[in-house]
C-alpha cells in the first residue's frame, strides 16, 4: 500500500495516534521507574492530553503555555523556588494538602504556611505601615 504510514507491531511503541495518544506515551515510560512514580507520570500524562483535546490549541497558543513555564523556570534560583508559588497561585498546594490532612466534615479549613510566613511576626492593625526601612512611598 503506497503512500499509507505501516504501524509498527511493537505494542511496546504503538503507533501516535489522536485517540490513543496518552496510552501511547504511558506505554513508553521505562519499565524500570518507580512504581509510584510511574503511576503518577501515567495519570499525569492522562489528564494533561484530555485537557489538551478538550483545549485544542493553536501551535502558538501551546507555545505561549511553554514560555510562561520557561520564565517561570528561569526566575528559579538555588533560594527562589518558582514552581512552589505557580502550584500555590493554582490551587495545588491546598489541594494537597486537603487530600493529607481530610478533616471531618463542618471543621476549619486547612491553611498552609505561605512563603512570606514569619514565627512570631508582629500583629498590626489592618491599613498599618509594615515597612521596616521607612523607604519609598507607603
Amino acid at each position: 500500500m503506497q503512500g499509507q504510514q505501516s504501524k509498527p507491531s511493537n505494542p511496546k511503541y504503538p503507533y501516535f495516534e489522536e485517540s490513543s495518544s496518552a496510552e501511547v506515551v504511558n506505554a513508553r515510560i521505562s519499565d524500570n521507574a518507580d512504581p509510584r512514580l510511574r503511576e503518577v507520570m501515567t495519570i499525569l500524562v492522562k489528564h494533561l492530553h484530555a485537557a489538551i483535546k478538550e483545549i485544542e490549541p493553536t501551535h502558538e497558543e501551546w507555545l505561549t503555555a511553554i514560555n510562561f513555564l520557561t520564565e517561570t523556570g528561569h526566575m528559579c534560583t538555588q533560594w527562589r523556588q518558582e514552581y512552589i508559588l505557580l502550584s500555590d497561585v493554582l490551587g495545588v498546594s491546598m489541594l494537597v494538602d486537603a487530600i493529607n490532612h481530610r478533616r471531618p466534615s463542618g471543621a476549619t479549613e486547612n491553611t498552609i504556611l505561605g512563603p512570606f510566613y514569619v514565627p512570631d511576626a508582629p500583629r498590626y492593625e489592618n491599613g498599618a505601615n509594615i515597612c521596616l526601612d521607612h523607604k519609598g512611598d507607603p
